[in-house]
């Protein structure tokens, strides 16, 4: 059960090292938000993300994220006025 006690039990993880499982969450739910995009951008679908999760994953990736090998690649440049999902996926090395 994913209760407030199991969400903050710490776990390791390579290349973040000790983290609470709630964070563990965040990284997942920012890894699927990338790889959504990264599925439907060259099918050549319009990826609207969900908006209600693109802050939280934002932010996670601004505190927290790696750049190591097998993580997230090199943050991008997003263009003049880009909105929180282009920010986002710039963040994480995608060229929205």
């Amino acid at each position: 059960m994913l209760d407030e006690e199991t969400l903050a039990r710490r776990i390791t993880l390579p290349g973040l090292g000790e983290i609470p499982l709630s964070a563990m969450a965040t990284l997942l739910v920012t890894d699927f938000l990338g790889h959504t995009w990264d599925i439907g951008h060259p099918l050549g679908m319009d990826v609207r993300l969900d908006p209600a999760l693109v802050p939280l994953s934002y932010a996670w990736a601004q505190q927290s994220m790696s750049r190591e090998p097998g993580f997230f690649g090199p943050e991008l440049t997003p263009p003049p006025g880009a909105d929180e999902q282009t920010r986002l996926l710039a963040f994480l090395g995608r060229a929205a």
